[in-house]
């Protein structure tokens, strides 16, 4: 080797070198090599750190896995509860309206006469994405089974409903009345098509009425139904529409909805249920019933029953009272965990409900505020909430003879804490202090201007419809409405925390203040109603024993509402159409003519 050069590095020395650097930088990251090894080996031959292997275990599930299918069957009871399984055991009202979107498309593209076994598999699994896509929240299941499931035993439960009919029908006698079958009439005779009525002017009758088909002189008359109209002027204007309707008052009209209202008399003749007559499980979701009696239940299988006994299995209502009796089994097997949640908020368990109609007349200007005043009206909670259970569908709601199809309506008319039973007194109260005409001619003008201010939102106008009557209005606004009220002042919050209270408590008041069993309701009327009937005997009397000269008492707010700004005769032999300043109170006095 020269002298002068440096000497060469020999490979054993590079590799000594290699060695200690590689040491060296293992130390540092925490791992102990013994040697160093080819590079193709490299990976093969060092164990990662026991905690890289337990990040690699956890994240070996993807995070877009899917919800399995637990093992056994729904509704079983070696099975699992699906609204458990679907995470809906504290949501009853979302997983019923899954229900119901369930059932939609299995009457829409199923063949309900057959069994899920029967059906055709590309078929159901198209269906099952198609619920999918309009229920988003099936899609966290494997292969979408929640909904699988909801079909196959709502399909089940309707064959076993349709085998019962046919086995019933057909160990029904023919003819049940003393009229022989030959005079029954023939087939052609009897294949008759429903047709239209004709509308028919109402008009009432009292009892100095003398009996006759003439409609008395002071309720001859007609209420044009004003119409929108797009005009160019800045101000909305109203065009009088073709053919004229009237604002209906509801005196002596019965409400087309089921539901139990005191003044409503019941039959008498009632299907004969017991406990043991009934099905093991839920006829829309296949969920066991309790094994304890329960007469919220069986008195909706007998209102049921009694309804299919008058209208037959196709009635309109019968699917409202199917899903009723799906609660109300839902409800009592969770019994114990809604007296808890009621306990922990505060839920009035012990209702006074005989100082309730008092306590509802405290509420009278707030009451006849969402009557008289549009812009109230149209902001109010009660009323929006009402506009989106119907879907905006307002004239399609006020024609429907039987608005048990409008379901989300008759849940969102329920008050709360209070219960079926604070619903009976609170609607009887509100048509007792709002019997009347100026009620009902005060809320038709109101209803006219609301419509003007939300008609983009709103159904077409349909010149065949009439608008919401009193009754109707009571139902499915004014009740909760002042349910809200009544529990704002229980609990001392503001309105709109009092509003979220009332939907929250709906379940609770159902299972804790239920209405009264038919014959309870026959047999022992309530010391409200009691009350209430001897109020009226004495006003009665009192009225006959008065002069005719003396002055006549003054009404409550409530039966006589005036609005501002009307200027009426004050000749009493000559009344004349009211000049109208502002907006107008129309009464049956002011289309009198002269005599």
């Amino acid at each position: 080797m020269p002298a002068s050069g440096k000497r060469k590095v020999t490979a054993a020395e590079e590799l000594i070198r290699l060695r200690e650097e590689t040491k060296k930088k293992d130390e540092q990251l925490g791992v102990s090599v013994g040697c160093i090894v080819p590079e193709s080996q490299f990976l093969t031959n060092i164990a990662p750190p026991a905690s890289l292997i337990q990040q690699l275990a956890a994240t070996k599930k993807k995070p877009n896995s899917k919800i399995p299918r637990p093992e056994g069957q729904a509704g079983r009871s070696s099975g699992y509860i699906l609204r458990d399984e679907m995470g809906l055991a504290d949501d009853s009202d979302r997983y019923n309206r899954l229900f119901r979107i369930v059932k939609d498309h299995t009457h829409q593209y199923l063949a309900v006469k057959e069994t899920i076994s029967k059906q055709n598999k590309a078929q159901v699994d198209a269906v099952l994405a198609q619920i999918a896509k309009t229920a988003p929240y099936f899609e966290r299941f494997e292969g979408y089974w929640p909904a699988k499931d909801m079909i196959t035993g709502y399909l089940l439960n309707m064959q076993t409903r349709r085998r019962k009919d046919l086995q019933l029908e057909a160990q029904s006698p023919r003819n049940k009345s003393n009229i022989p079958l030959q005079d029954e009439g023939s087939e052609d005779e009897m294949d008759v098509k429903p047709h239209k009525k004709k509308r028919t002017f109402l008009h009432f009758t009292d009892e100095n009425s003398d009996g006759s088909d003439e409609p008395p002189a002071k309720v001859n008359f007609l209420f044009q139904r004003q119409r929108p109209y797009r005009g160019a002027c800045p101000q909305k204007s109203l065009v009088k529409s073709a053919p004229p309707i009237y604002a209906l008052s509801t005196l002596q009209m019965k409400f087309n909805v089921l539901y139990s209202s005191p003044a409503k008399p019941k039959s008498q003749a009632e299907p004969e249920l017991t406990w043991h007559d009934l099905p093991l499980s839920c006829m829309e979701c296949a969920e066991l019933l309790p094994v304890e009696p329960h007469p919220r239940i069986l008195g909706l299988f007998i209102k049921r029953e009694k309804l299919i006994g008058n209208t037959g299995s196709t009635a309109a209502g019968l699917p409202l009272i199917e899903l009723q009796i799906c609660e109300a089994i839902t409800q009592e097997k969770d019994r114990e965990r809604h007296a808890d949640l009621g306990r922990r908020n505060g839920w009035l368990h012990k209702i006074n409900f005989k100082t309730l109609p008092e306590r509802i007349e405290g509420f009278e200007d707030e009451i006849l505020q969402m009557i008289q005043d549009p812009d109230h009206l149209e902001q109010s909670a009660a009323w929006r909430s009402f506009l989106k259970s119907i879907d905006g569908q307002l004239f399609r709601f006020c024609r429907s003879r039987s608005k048990g199809e409008f379901i989300y309506a008759v849940y969102g008319s329920r008050c709360g804490y209070y219960g079926p039973k604070g619903a009976q007194i609170i609607n009887s109260k509100l048509m007792d202090a709002l019997d009347g005409d100026n009620a009902s001619n005060v809320l038709f003008a109101t209803l006219n201007e609301v419509i003007l201010m939300n008609e983009d939102s709103l159904d077409a106008y349909d010149p065949t419809s009439n608008l919401l009557d009193i009754e109707d209005f009571i139902f499915f606004v004014l009740a909760p409405f002042t349910a809200a009220l009544l529990i704002s002042a229980d609990k001392g919050v503001a309105f709109e925390d009092a509003v979220d209270i009332c939907d929250n408590s709906c379940a609770f008041g159902d299972i804790f203040q239920p209405e009264e069993d038919s014959k309870s309701a026959n047999n022992n009327e309530s010391e409200v109603e009691e009350e209430s009937r001897v109020q009226k005997k004495v006003k009665k009397s009192k009225r006959d024993q008065e002069p005719v000269e003396e002055a006549k008492p003054e009404k409550s707010k409530a039966r006589e509402v005036i609005l501002e700004g009307v200027q009426t005769s004050t000749i009493t032999s000559s009344l004349q159409k009211p000049k109208v300043k502002a907006r107008a109170v129309i009464s049956l006095d002011d289309f009198k003519e002269a005599s």
